[in-house]
Order: structure tokens, then sequence, then C-alpha cells
């Protein structure tokens, strides 16, 4: 079958081996290669999308979106097309885009981002150059806090903690950890953190109290090391699930005794059994009278796999709504049964049941895909484990000895005894900081997936930062910031990463890059029209009615001022 081209093919261009041929097109070297394929990958698409047919001219869109051309000149990007998607590049449709992502969207007085600089320097080496670019870091040493939102998000990879800058209860929980999970243990160790104090809250923003509920979902390849987590939650729980050790005799103990009488009036009549670390394997009934015996103190279980939150709802497939997952993140809420049997559980009581889960990509996707858009997503908190590479050395992790616990013990001490409704200043003062850094960047991008998302995930940092005043014994240090800061861009970067297309599509958005939301602005000269802001947003996938709204939040916001009825001009940031 013939394959057809999107557009007529242009008229004038002439193709041959040589170095370059007419209309400036440069042949493609090492160079060129290497940045082409290097900001290929952050668009997430598959390495045929350029050339496939009906997929080239959005991944041609999304290519020239994430930074790309100020590091390839014109000719050296014909080049690149002209050698990966040779049908699509003779198009009307593809020299078009080109020429207006050149023309109307290149300011070369812009400054380059970290990574911009680094793949210029690295690119310049393989021509035998020393590029003269000379301040640029490793991608794995640019920390979360020496990045701008809109870097961030423009990564390939989610963002880098800073390693000196850790609260001092995470630097203990993560002191046995090999580095590449530092991180990891890092965002996964709170759910069994905040499973310790029991009847606290803390007033937030919005002047409602917040419990310190929590849940954590590892996901990563096969293999990758998502068990980093296991020691330093054992270790944490271990207070926790000895005395559960010694209710579980005594409700097994009570159990026999029932079992073995045969009159109705005999039989013992059943006390609270609190029993708080439970088995990954727990049904609804069983989560109910646990909930009931507990008296409002949190609940906590690991589950090996994320599947077993089935057993919770008990339904699976397209029938799980995650009911239970949903209403355990909301404080007060109502949860129970009513059963007719004499020994059925009855209970009317709150849901509060802190968990950790790990999964692959690829089984996360599947899990969640039915309910992107009703609520699970927004109440996870993500974590991830960076490839190690083919045949890469076997992690090395430190004792989790007595001086582990030791260490350990002074901060469990202080989060058992902590109770009441507590107001921390200081962690609303950052909350609020935050939220206008993300409402600005929200504006910016025009993202509503992505500033969706933030709202919980700002809460999550929220319990975080209050977790770890309470544990420095209602202290507050200036690393908290700090680490919150990454804890929410860390959850936010992998929830658009894999979720943000499904989320889209649900809503029936245009699909965009799995990178995350641009700032616009950055893609417009300093003075610009609203034509100019039009094409932007049309080659971002949004619609162009959208244009006048947001030249209307620009000026509001400050972010540019009106020359004319129809121009206007960026703010300065200097």
């Amino acid at each position: 079958m013939e394959k057809k081209n999107i557009s007529a093919p242009v008229e004038g261009l002439v193709f041959d081996n040589n170095e370059s041929v007419n209309n400036d097109i440069t042949a493609p070297t090492p160079r060129t290669d290497y940045i082409f394929e290097s900001f290929y990958r952050q668009t997430g698409l598959e390495p045929t999308s350029i050339s496939a047919e009906g997929k080239c001219q959005n991944s041609l869109k999304s290519l020239l979106s994430t930074g790309i051309v100020p590091l390839l000149t014109k000719a050296e990007m014909q080049g690149q097309l002209r050698q990966r998607t040779p049908d699509y590049w003779k198009t009307q449709d593809c020299q078009q885009l080109i020429n207006d992502f050149y023309a109307k969207y290149y300011d070369p007085s812009r400054a380059l981002t970290r990574e911009q600089r680094h793949i210029l320097a690295v690119s310049e080496k393989m021509n035998g150059k020393d590029s003269v670019v000379n301040d640029y870091k490793e991608p794995s040493q640019i920390t979360c806090d020496q990045q701008s939102l809109n870097e961030i998000y423009s990564s390939s990879l989610p963002p880098r903690l800073n390693r000196k800058k850790l609260p001092r209860l995470v630097r203990v929980v993560t002191s046995r950890t090999p580095d590449e999970g530092i991180e990891t243990v890092s965002q996964a160790c709170f759910p069994s953190l905040e499973a310790h104090p029991k009847d606290l809250r803390f007033t937030y923003i919005d002047k409602r109290p917040r419990e310190l509920r929590s849940s954590c979902l590892t996901i990563a390849e096969t293999g990758f090391g998502k068990g980093c987590v296991d020691q330093p939650i054992n270790h944490i729980m271990a207070d926790i699930k000895q005395e559960d050790a010694t209710n579980r005799k005594k409700e097994q103990l009570y159990n026999e005794q029932y079992n073995t009488r045969n009159s109705n009036v005999d039989k013992p009549k059943r006390a609270k059994f609190c029993i708080r670390s439970l088995m990954p394997d727990v049904t609804k009934a069983a989560l109910v009278r646990r909930t009931d015996d507990a008296d409002g103190a949190p609940l906590y279980v690991k589950m090996n796999e994320v599947e077993q939150w089935d057993k919770i709802e008990q339904t699976t497939g397209k029938n799980n709504q995650f009911t239970n997952m949903k209403l355990n993140d909301d404080e007060g809420n109502d949860f129970g049964q009513e059963r007719a049997g004499t020994q059925s559980v009855n209970a009317a009581t709150s849901l509060h049941l802190n968990w950790n889960a790990s999964t692959t990509p690829g089984k996360a996707v599947r899990y969640f895909r039915y309910v992107v858009t009703d609520g699970p997503i927004s109440r996870l908190c993500l974590a991830t484990y960076p490839d190690p590479g083919i045949g890469a050395p076997a992690p090395i992790f430190g004792e989790y000895d007595e001086r582990y616990d030791a260490a350990l013990k002074p901060y469990i001490d202080n989060l058992n005894i902590a109770t009441g409704c507590i107001d921390c200043r200081q962690a609303r003062q950052m909350i609020a900081k935050l939220k206008k850094e993300c409402d600005e960047f929200a504006v910016a991008s025009q993202d509503r997936v992505w500033d969706n998302l933030t709202h919980r995930a700002l809460v999550h940092v929220f319990r975080k930062a209050c977790t770890i005043y309470v544990a420095n014994g209602f202290k507050w240090e200036a690393n908290i910031e700090n680490f919150c800061r990454w804890s929410l861009h860390y959850d936010l970067w992998l929830k658009m990463y894999f979720f943000g297309d499904q989320i889209r599509q649900a809503n029936k958005d245009v699909h965009v890059s799995k990178s995350g939301p641009r700032n616009m602005l950055e893609l417009l000269p300093d003075e610009f029209t609203t034509t100019d802001l039009s094409n932007v947003r049309y080659l971002q996938g949004k619609d162009r009615e959208g244009t006048a709204n947001q030249i209307y939040q620009w000026i509001h916001r400050g972010l540019i001022l009106r020359l004319t009825d129809d121009s206007y001009k960026k703010v300065s940031n200097k």
C-alpha cells in the first residue's frame, strides 16, 4: 500500500549526499545527532513517532517546544529531519512549522537553561571543541532549589533533592540508604512516620484542620531497587508492631475462649484490641474492625503490590472506583458497615489508613486508567527509583542496627506523645509561599491538569512539614522548606509523567508532551501581538479562543504591559 504524505511536497527542494545542499540544509554530524536525540527523549514519545503517518506533525511540535531551537541552526534541523522522516520533511506542513518556530519563537538573546548548557557543552566536545559554556552542571548534580519551575518541568528527569539541606529527621531515616535511593526513601517514609500520633491535627491555610493522613506509591521497573524503603519503614514501625504483637495474642486468646464455650450466655464479651499495623491482605470487614478498635489512632499497611488495594475495595477492574482510597484522604469521613448477623462486624467510624505500596509503570497506568479524573491520582503521593543501568553494581546499604534505632527513637517518641490541634505558623507561611509560586506558574503555563494536581499536593507537603516539626519537639528548622519544595515538585513531576496524558485524554484535551507545562511567556518575543500568542497556544495544543482571557490574566498578574490595542510587552524580572 502506497504511503500518503500529509500535505503536498515543497517545490524546489533538491536532495543529494553532499555535506550541504541547496536551501541551506546541513548534513547530520555526531554533534547534531546528539542534540536532536537528547531533546527528543524529553518529549516522551516513541522513537518512531517522528516518522509515523499521522503522528509526524504533533511529534515535531513537541520536539520544537523542548528548547532544541537555540542549539540547532535551521539548516541543521533540516538535515536531521531529512534523515529521520524523509517523506514528512518534504511537506509544506513540516517546512511551515520549522519556519514559524525559528522566525517567531526563537530569541537569540535569551539565556540558556542549565540543561541546554549541559547538552551544548557535551555536543561541542564531540566536534573536538571545548564549549564556551563553563558553568554548567551535570543533570544529576542540579538540585530542585537551583531550578525554576520551567526548568523542572522541561527536564526529562524528576527534580533532585539537595542532600546537603535535609531536615534532621530525614537525614536520620536515610542514613543507611544507598545514595541512589535517598530520594525514594525520603518520600516514602512519611506514611509510617505519620502513623504514630493519635488525634493530631494542624490548621491549614484555609483554616481547616488537617490530620496526618498519608500514602506513597513507589513506581519503578522490576529490579530497580524499590525495596530500599523496606528496612527504614520496618524500624519506624517497630514500636507499633511490638504493641500489636501483644494485642494479637490477647485477641487470639479471646477467640479460643469464645469458640470453646457452647452457650451464648457463657461466651465472653469482646474487648477492643488495638492493632494498628495491618497485613497487606486485609479485607473490608477486618479494616472496619481494626479502625473501630483503634479509637481514632491511625492504621498502617504496607502492600507489596498496589493491586492488593482491591481487597479493601472488594472489587476490581472497571468496577473499582477506589471509594475507600478517596475517602481515606478526607478528615472526618464516615466509614463502617452494618450487618444483620449477630457475629458480623458492625461499626460506624472514620477511616484513617496510612499506606505504602509499589508497582511498575505499566501496572500503575493500567490500574488507575478508569479513574484518572476521579480523585485517586491527586490523593496519592508518588516516588520512583532511578534507572541503575544494565550491569550496575549492587547498591550498598548501611547497618540497620541498634545505633540506627537509637538515633531514630527521639523523633518517634515525640510523634507518639503529640496530640491536639496545633497551629504551626511557619508551615502555613511555607505553604502560602509555595502556593503562590504554583499559582503563578499555572497562569503562565495555562496547564489546567497540573494546576488541579497542585491543590492536594500542597496539603501533602504541609503534612510532611508538620510531621518534621512535631518530631523535632515542636521546633522548626530552615531545611524543612527546602525539603518540602523538592517533595512537592518531585510528586507533581511524577504525576505528570505517569498520568498527565491519561488525564488530558480523559478530559478530552489535546495530547501534549509528558514533560509537563511550558511557560508561554518564554516562547514569545519581548514585544508580541495577540496573533503571536494565539499561534503559541495552538502549537502548545490549546484552543485559540482562550487567547483574550490569557492576556487579561497576564496583565492582571503584572506579567505584561499593553502597548496598543493589539500589542504587548513582557515585564522584565530583572
